[in-house]
């Protein structure tokens, strides 16, 4: 289609690998189908009315020196009315009416060796101001084990440009729920806030982390295993816990931590 929607759809798309992958596509699916409001273009925004992936087939590989599948190369931002960018261009506006993903997402670390399948997976996003808030959930089942997660950034413009900014967060697994509120960014993770969980079901939590579901032992978390703080991940990626209540079985345990990765093990 052209007017008032410059959009496409496609049956049995193919999306080829990075060339050092050996895993065939990147993506799959039975259809494709992708829709950009072609007035806003004549403004200099990019409103995307459409995103569909359905039966898809996505492999997120990362390379043994750290390299991803998924980096096209050049650099992405948004921001309200462009942004300038270091030589002149200017990213434009991105809103989003309505996104939805649906399929399977295998993700592949050479370096380590792991392996993560998130099968029956369904996504749905919304942006629909830059300069405003963000919305995604998203379902799946990871080892037979539901996951979900819903997501809110207050500030998108600065959530997708790496930068820190509003965000809450609640993610389950089986009878399992984190809660996070606070401010957070993806590039590098960080984030500061306040963290609740309640890691009542150890069956879901094992089959996710690939391991067998631990015996703990009688006031070590055996029933009860509940976790409220103010936390803070800084882009170092130490972890920070202020304020901590820490409930297990009949036993409570308050105060503070502070956890380093850089050593050649945990600090």
């Amino acid at each position: 289609t052209i007017w008032p929607v410059l959009g496409v759809a496609a049956q049995d798309v193919r999306l080829a690998n990075a060339d050092w992958s050996e895993e065939g596509p990147m993506l799959m699916a039975d259809r494709l189908e992708i829709g950009v409001n072609a007035g806003a273009l004549f403004g200099g925004a990019v409103r995307i009315t459409t995103l569909a992936v359905e039966g898809m087939a996505l492999t997120l590989e990362r390379a043994a020196d750290g390299r991803g599948n998924w980096e096209l190369g050049g650099a992405a931002g948004f921001g309200g009315g462009g942004t300038g960018q270091p030589g002149g261009a200017v990213v434009p506006v991105v809103t989003l009416d309505r996104a939805v993903l649906e399929g399977r997402v295998v993700f592949l670390d050479h370096a380590t060796g792991r392996r993560i399948v998130l099968d029956d997976l369904e996504v749905e996003a919304q942006l629909a101001d830059a300069a405003g808030p963000l919305t995604l959930t998203a379902r799946a089942a990871v080892a037979g084990q539901p996951l979900a997660l819903d997501l809110r950034a207050g500030d998108a413009a600065a959530f997708l440009a790496g930068r820190v900014g509003p965000l809450t967060t609640e993610a389950t697994a089986g009878g399992s729920v984190v809660r996070f509120d606070g401010r957070g960014g993806i590039a590098p993770p960080v984030g500061e806030g306040r963290l609740e969980a309640e890691l009542a079901d150890l069956r879901a939590l094992a089959g996710l982390a690939g391991m067998e579901v631990p015996d703990l032992p009688e006031g070590l978390g055996r029933r009860v295993r509940d976790l409220r703080g103010d936390v803070t991940l800084t882009s170092a990626g130490s972890l920070h816990l202020r304020d901590a209540v820490v409930l297990l079985d009949a036993n409570r345990l308050a105060g503070a931590a502070d956890i380093t990765f850089d050593g050649p093990r945990p600090k």
